[in-house]
C-alpha cells in the first residue's frame, strides 16, 4: 500500500495547489506558479538526494544512471512541455470544460500503456477500483456537458472545438507516456529524489531557453523570480511534494495504478474549495455521486 498511499498524497498535494493558485490567482500568472514549483522542486528534491541517497550510486553504476537521466529528462519533455503546450492549446481552441473532459482520458492511456510495454497486472480488485473512477469521470463528463453554453451550430466553431479535443487527447496520450518513462528511469535508479530533481530541472532550463527568445516566457520567468504572494509560494511547494510524492509512488507500484489515482485530484480540489477555503458553491447531486464513486475507487486499488 505504500506506493498507494504516496500515489494518494500526491494527488492531495496537487489538489490542494489548486486551490492555492485559485486564492493567489488575482495578483500570480499561473505559469509563473509553475516555474516557481520547478525551482522549489529542484531544492527540495535536490537537497533529499544529497541527504539520503547521493552516497548510493558508485563509479560501476553511473553508466546505468545516465539512461535513468535519459528517461527523467524525457518525462519532463513529454509532461512540462509537449503535455503542458498541448492542453492549453486545447483550452484555447475547445474551452475549459471540453479540454478537462479529454486529460481524463490519462488514466486509462496509462494503463494500457502500463500493460502494453511493462507488462502491468490489475487484480480484480483494484480493476473494480479502475472502474469505479472512469464511472466517477463518465459523471463529471455528463454533468459538464449538460452546462456548456457556447452553441456548436456554427461549423467553423465545431472545427475548432474539433480540434481542440483533438489537442486534448495528445495531452493526455504526452502524460500518460510522462508516467511510463518514469517508470523506466527508476527501473535503472531508484531514487524518487533524484528523478524529481531532474524533471525539476529540465522544466527550469526549458522555461529559462524559451525566455531568451519569447516575450511572453520572459514575463512568466520574472513574475516567479519577484516576490511572490504566499498563496503562490504555498501552491508551489505542494507542487513540488505531489511531484516527489508521484515519483515514489512509481517506485512502490503500476504507472497505471499511480495514475488513477491521481487523477482523483480533480474530487480533492473540489472538496477542499467548498467545505475547507469556502471559494466554490456546493456541486450538485451529480458530482457528489462522482467524488463518492471515485473515493471508493481509490480504497478498493489501495486494498
Amino acid at each position: 500500500m505504500t506506493g498507494e498511499a504516496l500515489a494518494l498524497l500526491a494527488a492531495f498535494s496537487f489538489g490542494l495547489s489548486s486551490v492555492a493558485i485559485a486564492k493567489g490567482a488575482q495578483t500570480s500568472g499561473g505559469q509563473s506558479g509553475v516555474f516557481l514549483s520547478a525551482i522549489m522542486t529542484g531544492l527540495l528534491a535536490g537537497s533529499a538526494w544529497l541527504i539520503f541517497d547521493y552516497g548510493s550510486q558508485t563509479a560501476d553504476s553511473w553508466p546505468t544512471a545516465l539512461i535513468a537521466i535519459a528517461w527523467f529528462v524525457a518525462s519532463g519533455v513529454l509532461a512540462t512541455i509537449g503535455g503542458r503546450l498541448t492542453m492549453f492549446k486545447s483550452i484555447e481552441f475547445a474551452g475549459v470544460i471540453r479540454a478537462s473532459t479529454t486529460r481524463r482520458l490519462m488514466p486509462l492511456m496509462s494503463l494500457f500503456l502500463g500493460w502494453l510495454i511493462l507488462s502491468e497486472q490489475v487484480s480484480g480488485l483494484a480493476g473494480t477500483g479502475m472502474a469505479l473512477i472512469a464511472a466517477s469521470f463518465l459523471l463529471l463528463y455528463w454533468d459538464n456537458r449538460a452546462k456548456l453554453k457556447i452553441s456548436t451550430d456554427d461549423p467553423a466553431q465545431r472545427s475548432l472545438i474539433s480540434r481542440g479535443l483533438a489537442f486534448g487527447v495528445v495531452s493526455a496520450f504526452l502524460y500518460a507516456t510522462s508516467f511510463i518513462a518514469r517508470k523506466f528511469g527508476l527501473v535503472d535508479l531508484p531514487s524518487a529524489f533524484f528523478g524529481a530533481l531532474i524533471g525539476a530541472l529540465t522544466a527550469i532550463f526549458y522555461y529559462a531557453a524559451a525566455a531568451t527568445v519569447s516575450r511572453e516566457y520572459r514575463s512568466i520567468v520574472a513574475g516567479a523570480l519577484k516576490a511572490p504572494n504566499p498563496w503562490q509560494l504555498l501552491a508551489a511547494f505542494l507542487m513540488s511534494v505531489g511531484q516527489i510524492a508521484q515519483f515514489g509512488a512509481l517506485m512502490h507500484t503500476g504507472a497505471g495504478r499511480v495514475a488513477f489515482i491521481n487523477s482523483v485530484e480533480v474530487y480533492i480540489s473540489a472538496f477542499l474549495a467548498v467545505i475547507v477555503f469556502k471559494t466554490e458553491p456546493m456541486p450538485g447531486r451529480s458530482i457528489f455521486i462522482a467524488m463518492v464513486l471515485a473515493t471508493v475507487g481509490v480504497v478498493l486499488m489501495a486494498l
